[in-house]
């Protein structure tokens, strides 16, 4: 019995891997953009608290800032089907998030400080107006004291009351006397430490003649408590007069003398 000799098996033969470096690789262009975006949006951002052009900034950025955070919501969902570009989507949406808090913010405090600038120069103008017109008044022609003692019996007037602005600031009119051409007020006044002075008080007379005190004899002259007595002159007054504490309409009226 012969034996066959053993034929050996031909190898087997590897699959071969053909690398390509053409192939396209899976990319999200969501995520770049809304970190190029971020990026862009911050850069300008750190502007916007400048004064001036910082509104200027707000406005510009905001655009970028809302675009980033856009795509870069969008940016994830894609991250999660290529597995490529979370880390820069939620970079675009932090840098864009934050540059819109800070455009928001600061538009929001301009926009309050120029609103603040705008009233205070509308009361500042008032007032200038105000003083003009009190200054533009004619003087007043000389009246004879017979006369005025006719009009306004001399001696001390019964008479109380508050010019109050508000609870804090308020006048007490603790009496008033009539002297000859002169007539005398004395006044308590309380405030915070921006009271103002007790002879910018004025008096008035049914016409609208206003008069400022001639001269003031302060007890007490502090910034949140003034008294004394304040003399304004009658000469060219007619009719009922009324008293206003630092002669601003923000404070009521007290009647001192009905002839």
């Amino acid at each position: 019995m012969t034996t066959q000799p053993t034929v050996p098996a031909p190898p087997t033969q590897m699959p071969s891997v053909v690398f390509d470096p053409y192939a396209r690789r899976p990319s999200n262009g969501l995520a770049v953009a809304a970190l190029v975006l971020g990026i862009v949006a911050i850069v300008f951002g750190i502007w916007i608290v400048v004064p001036l052009i910082g509104i200027a900034f707000a406005f510009s950025t905001f655009v970028p800032a809302l675009l980033a955070v856009i795509f870069g919501f969008f940016g994830v969902r894609r991250a999660k089907e290529v597995r490529v570009g979370r880390g820069m989507a939620l970079t675009g949406i932090t840098l864009g998030g934050v540059t819109l808090a800070l455009s928001v913010i600061t538009t929001a405090v301009w926009v309050i400080s120029f609103a603040g600038l705008g009233i205070a120069s509308s009361s500042y103008s008032a007032q200038q107006a105000q003083q003009a017109q009190e200054q533009s008044q004619p003087d007043p022609e000389p009246v004879a004291p017979a006369e005025i003692q006719a009009v306004y019996p001399q001696g001390v007037v019964d008479v109380t009351g508050v010019s109050q602005y508000s609870d804090v600031y308020y006048a007490n009119i603790l009496g008033a006397s009539v002297e000859g051409n002169d007539l005398r007020v004395s006044v308590d006044a309380m405030g915070n430490g921006d009271l103002r002075a007790a002879d910018s008080s004025c008096i008035h007379d049914s016409s609208g003649f206003t008069v400022r005190p001639l001269g003031a004899e302060m007890t007490v002259n502090e910034g949140t408590h003034r008294a004394g007595d304040l003399i304004f002159s009658l000469v060219g007054m007619s009719g009922p007069i009324t008293f206003t504490y630092s002669c601003q309409t923000d404070y009521s009226t007290v009647e001192l003398i009905t002839p």
